[in-house]
Order: structure tokens, then C-alpha cells, then sequence
């Protein structure tokens, strides 16, 4: 999918929403293709509002030209809850949630293959981001180190 073909798919219409819209596209299409699944996984994990957030996320990456901050904030969200992170902590729901879960049930291989997916598509989204990002200009050197 060319980035103007996202861009129609999304509705964007001027070039930098079109560039933003490129950067997220690996991950607005993972979330999109893998939407029921990761939902699934989110309620399993940390319960029905993890799951709702999961659809906020995905409507808000459909609806956007652009990778925002808040969106941002919401994948590393979905991440930190696929990567267990906050399961020891007693204070927290998701330990509650962890301790329901069998490891020997096939859903933990497939939350781990979302794990992986969600992280790659994000990275990718990063190294687009980075490419789209004007140059630093060189520092000139000064006085002193001449």
C-alpha cells in the first residue's frame, strides 16, 4: 500500500499529515489486521476496560493522519501489558489477571506472537519517523578547537 493510498484510506489530504501517516501505517495496519486478537489478549491480561482501550487505539489509528502523542502513549500502554510488566505488582489489576492464566494454554503463544508483532510494527513506525525528521545541521567547529 503506497503512502497515498493509506492517506485516502484515512482521508488525510496535505503532505505532511501524508509523511506522519506513512510512519504510522506499520502500525495503524498490525492493529487493524490483528484488532479481535489483541482485544482478546488485552482482556485476558488486564480485563474489560484493557480491551476497550485496545478499541480507542484502533479507532484513533483509523481515524488519524498521524501518530500522536496520546496514541503513542496508548501503544506503549498495550505493550507494557503484552510484555507483563506490571504483573508483580499487587497493586495493580493485571496480577490479578496474570494468575488466572494457565502457561501451558495455547493463548500464551499467541499473546507472544502479538508481542513480537506489536514491537516490530512499532520499531518500524520509529525508523520512519526518524527518516522523515529533517537533518541536524553539523556544528561548526569552534575557536578553540581549531
Amino acid at each position: 500500500m503506497t503512502i497515498h493510498e493509506v492517506a485516502a484510506w484515512v482521508g488525510c489530504r496535505t503532505d505532511h499529515a501524508l509523511r506522519e501517516r506513512g510512519a504510522a501505517k506499520p502500525v495503524a495496519l498490525f492493529i487493524a489486521e490483528h484488532r479481535s486478537a489483541l482485544m482478546n489478549a488485552a482482556c485476558l491480561l488486564g480485563g474489560r476496560d484493557a480491551s476497550a482501550k485496545v478499541e480507542r487505539l484502533a479507532e484513533r489509528l483509523r481515524e488519524e493522519c498521524r501518530l500522536t502523542r496520546s496514541a503513542r502513549a496508548m501503544l506503549d500502554q498495550l505493550l507494557a501489558l503484552l510484555m507483563l510488566e506490571h504483573v508483580h505488582d499487587p497493586e495493580r489489576p493485571e496480577a490479578a489477571y496474570f494468575v488466572l492464566i494457565d502457561p501451558a494454554d495455547p493463548v500464551v503463544a499467541e499473546i507472544c506472537l502479538l508481542t513480537d508483532g506489536l514491537r516490530d510494527a512499532m520499531a518500524e513506525a520509529d525508523a520512519l519517523m526518524a527518516e522523515d525528521r529533517p537533518a541536524e545541521p553539523a556544528e561548526e567547529p569552534t575557536a578553540e578547537a581549531a
